[in-house]
């Protein structure tokens, strides 16, 4: 038997740790692998233990039909877009991840507070500010913003992330409408609207916080935007195909005083430096907030999600625990 641990781990010595101890099961460390490494290991690989933040790969078939030892995949992850799981189950390959484990996922809030310094950055037009100060100027005047208290604030989704961004939102005074068809809000300050036009057509604010599907698939595009208020601010925590990039830059230079901050970029694992958004030089400084996909980058969650996900395999291996595992 092999482990691969196939995400970087150097940062979180404890974790490793964890790994190690198990017993009698060698370990391959490959914190960056390309699909090369991995196809000329992969028939020895009985485990693996990975994350997609930083994989510039996926566990399809390219891998998955030469890996005829593997086991099992663990995921330190709620999603799991980076492996094929129809393939992997029908190979008899189980899936451990954190998408059933909300006593460890409820208190990972990273991501919806980093929903939070976008909206701020956004609306107080911060980085722009900050740029103009280096270079020497001290004037107010083109950084006048927003405040939140009063403003209709969009949240698009109303799962774990969704409702913790609209509690935080409540703190600040804001207006709060949720979109979301497969829930129904119960809260006595956020309020359900029944399609999406209805919330983008009010918002002063829209957070992004959905799965990538084929019904959320670039759900922000050209009609939809054609609804928003020309001063909008959409941030987007969740995933970049959730959005028509090329629409949206054509908003923003339609309409100057809108804003795009995004934590998440379409495609981001494999081609993300030719992202429209990174290529295009024409918009205003306060139009466009782009981070690296760290918004549940805490020490805090990653300590969290991944020190749980490695226990759920050390028990997996060492105890033939399969109480955890992921059911479609």
């Amino acid at each position: 038997m092999t482990l691969l641990i196939a995400t970087p781990l150097d940062h979180l010595p404890e974790v490793m740790n964890i790994l190690n101890s198990i017993e009698e099961i060698p370990k391959l460390y490959m914190p960056d692998p390309s699909l090369e490494d991995l196809k000329r290991v992969s028939r020895s690989i009985t485990h693996i233990f990975t994350n997609p933040n930083k994989l510039k790969l996926e566990f399809d078939s390219n891998l998955l039909t030469n890996m005829d030892q593997l086991a099992c995949i663990c995921t330190a992850s709620t999603g799991t877009n980076h492996i094929n799981i129809d393939l992997a189950l029908s190979r008899k390959i189980d899936i451990l991840c954190l998408k059933n484990q909300p006593g460890v996922i409820n208190q990972i809030t990273g991501t919806a507070e980093h929903a939070v310094a976008l909206s701020l950055a956004g609306l107080r037009r911060l980085p722009s500010a900050y740029h103009s100060v280096q270079r020497g100027c001290w004037d107010y005047e083109g950084f006048i913003g927003r405040q939140i208290r009063g403003l209709v604030v969009g949240v698009v989704g109303y799962g774990r992330l969704g409702s913790l961004f609209a509690s935080y939102l409540d703190s600040f005074g804001a207006k709060t409408l949720v979109y979301d068809p497969y829930v129904s809000v119960c809260h006595v300050r956020h309020r359900q609207v029944g399609n999406l036009m209805d919330l983008i057509e009010q918002s002063d604010l829209i957070s992004l916080h959905v799965h990538v599907t084929p019904e959320t698939q670039k759900m922000i595009n050209h009609k939809s935007l054609a609804h928003a208020k020309t001063d909008v601010t959409i941030v987007n925590t969740s995933r970049g195909e959730v959005v028509d990039e090329a629409a949206i830059i054509d908003f923003l230079h339609s309409n100057p005083s809108a804003c795009y901050a995004t934590d998440v970029l379409a495609d981001e694992r494999y081609s993300f430096s030719r992202s429209p958004l990174l290529t295009t030089d024409e918009l205003l400084p306060h139009q466009l907030i782009v981070t690296p996909h760290c918004g549940g980058m805490t020490r805090e969650g990653q300590h969290r999600a991944f020190s749980h996900a490695a226990c759920l395999l050390k028990s997996y291996i060492e105890d033939g625990d399969r109480s955890q595992l992921y059911k479609c």
